[in-house]
């Protein structure tokens, strides 16, 4: 884009005499595409930025996107994010060539961050021509609309294409939210967005916000990418597309072509495809069922479980599996390979012999999944499955600490439970005690202690503080056993206790009843949950998923649960609790 003033007209008719055009000479270029490219840390730069940004110094694109995620953000330190985007800043001057910006939902997550944002740089949605090919930046985290391009910025979208889409030799849109792949947001993008896209011949579509790479959908001419691997932290493995990695697009006349950069190396932009995540997501389900099989019991047991891996892909996969077992519960066999040929399905069984109480330690395996140049290690213990009945109590317990009321003798004990890092039996016959009367939960835990003068408490009052640094308890719970949340509660040695909701919110605080009484040799703590807190009602039949645990911090520490599990708030591993009818008096 350049304006012709009068001086530049001579010059101008020698270049077109001569069949040179200043719009022509940037038709054929190459820019990256790079997304997430945040810190862990606030104020901080991430290492996989700072070398992404060599290697594409050393490229020369003629420009770059990132497509948001760039700061840490989600604070209401107006000076922090000030920080947080000078270190920002530091690194994009250092790029050869522009840096053009979209909004991640780290940058902009409320009103202040996004007048800041603006401040800085301006539009958060705007569009360019480089040579005859028009870039699009859009936003998906406007405040008041996050999800959707929709309002004005959808006029402005539908107007930009209707004025451009003739005159544009390609079109490309970026924006920072993969809207299109989201179980909440496709449905608006499709019905919406996407009609608009096709319509005008835009041909590609960039998006982050995962921390992935994936070659995504091609819908009505328009191809998908996802590409959130510019050095935020990684949350899935590299056969899933878990890989630092930033996009080298090449447009020239006819067509626009994407390859995958990784440190040191190019591959195609079939690296990972939507078959080879089916296929590799169909596999680690197939090991998950090998990790979840046993019911707990004390009696010998022998069981043989079978899983079936698939191959949807077009290349064969290996999995090689071996197991780690104490000798109280053995595994056979002990180490096995299959190959999974294209199109087929191999199946692979795993015959348990023991029993589940007590043992050293939790069976566990390692399994590779070769496919190719992207391997996959997956470690996991098996689950031993527990269960527990509660009854029900015309009586309410009162919550003082002290077990002495005998509505105690008929509740549902919950006890023998494992040693968290090993998965043995614990050292401590550690006990909780649960009740329901329609309204409350009621849940005692009786903690063995011979050291209770040495327990350890950060806090001895208060809400919300690092409890798991004390020794303490936890009762974690999944209304309706859904497998999907887990609400959680927490009191120390002392007393001080907290709350955390299924989001992971701490600052939900329900109004609950706790109190803790220490004796010589153990102390005991004593809960009343109201049920209706975690928004659901309970009647006699339900089950919900729950653990119990207990933090000891008195030398030597052990952390232990009725369920072991590498995760307490993972609600794949929480036992069971059935909630009993009252029991009908004569």
């Amino acid at each position: 884009m350049f304006a012709v003033g009068k001086v530049w007209y001579p010059v101008l008719l020698v270049c077109l005499l001569l069949g040179w055009s200043p719009a022509r000479a940037a038709d054929e270029f190459s820019f990256v595409v790079i997304g997430d490219t945040r810190s862990a840390k606030p104020a901080a730069v991430s290492k996989g930025f700072l070398q992404a940004r060599d290697e594409i110094n050393f490229l020369k694109p003629a420009l770059v996107v990132d497509i948001g995620d760039l700061i840490v953000g989600y604070t209401k330190d107006q000076d922090l994010l000030k920080r947080e985007w000078d270190e920002f800043e530091k690194v994009r001057a250092s790029f050869a060539m522009t840096c053009f910006l979209a909004v991640g939902n780290h940058d902009v997550f409320d009103k202040a961050s996004q007048h800041q944002f603006m401040r800085r740089y301006g539009a958060l949605w705007y569009a360019f021509y480089h040579g005859d090919s028009r870039l699009v930046i859009l936003d998906s985290e406007l405040v008041g609309q996050v999800g959707k391009i929709d309002g004005e910025q959808l006029a402005w979208l539908k107007g930009d294409l209707e004025r451009h889409s003739s005159k544009a030799a390609h079109l490309l849109v970026f924006l920072h939210r993969a809207l299109w792949a989201d179980s909440a947001t496709k449905e608006h993008w499709f019905a919406n967005v996407h009609p608009l896209l096709a319509k005008h011949g835009v041909e590609v579509v960039f998006a982050g916000h995962k921390h992935v790479y994936r070659r995504d959908v091609v819908k009505d001419g328009v191809r998908y990418y996802i590409t959130g691997g510019g050095g935020a932290p990684l949350r899935e493995g590299p056969a899933l597309g878990g890989f630092e990695h930033y996009l080298w697009v090449t447009v020239d006349a006819k067509k626009v072509d994407v390859s995958v950069i990784r440190t040191g190396w190019l591959r195609p932009d079939d690296v990972v495809t939507v078959e080879q995540v089916r296929t590799i997501r169909n596999a680690l389900a197939a090991l998950r069922e090998l990790s979840r099989p046993l019911p707990f019991s004390t009696d010998p047991l022998e069981t043989t479980v079978e899983t079936v891996f698939k191959n949807e892909a077009k290349r064969p996969y290996t999995v090689s599996l071996s197991w780690k077992a104490p000798g109280q519960l053995t595994v056979q066999p002990h180490a096995v390979s299959i190959e999974v040929p294209p199109g087929q399905s191999k199946s692979l069984t795993a015959t348990f012999k023991g029993v589940c109480w007590p043992i050293d330690f939790m069976p566990a395996y390692q399994a590779n999944l070769d496919y190719g140049d992207t391997p996959h290690t997956v470690d996991d213990t098996i689950l031993i499955t527990r269960q527990v009945d509660c009854p029900f109590t015309d009586t309410a317990p009162k919550i003082d600490g002290v077990l002495d009321e005998a509505v105690w003798q008929k509740a549902g004990l919950v006890d023998r439970f494992y040693n968290d890092v090993s998965g043995g039996s614990s050292s401590w016959d550690s006990k909780a005690m649960v009740l329901w009367d329609g309204l409350n939960l009621y849940v005692a835990m009786v903690l063995p202690e011979p050291h209770t003068g040495q327990l350890v408490a950060s806090t001895t009052s208060g809400r919300d503080g690092s409890l798991w640094q004390d020794d303490g308890v936890e009762v974690f719970l999944d209304p309706g056993a859904t497998a999907k949340r887990v609400w959680q509660f927490a009191v120390n040695c002392r007393g001080a206790f907290k709350d955390v909701a299924d989001n992971g919110d701490a600052r939900w605080n329900p109004d609950w009843q706790h109190a803790v009484h220490v004796d010589k040799d153990s102390y005991s703590v004593e809960m009343a949950i109201p049920l209706i807190s975690m928004g659901v009602a309970v009647k006699p039949g339900d089950v919900w998923g729950a653990n119990f645990c207990r933090n000891r911090q008195v030398g030597p520490a052990e952390n232990s649960a009725w369920c072991q599990s590498p995760d307490w708030r993972d609600p794949s591993r929480l036992g069971r609790v059935r909630f009993l009818a009252p029991v009908k008096k004569d």
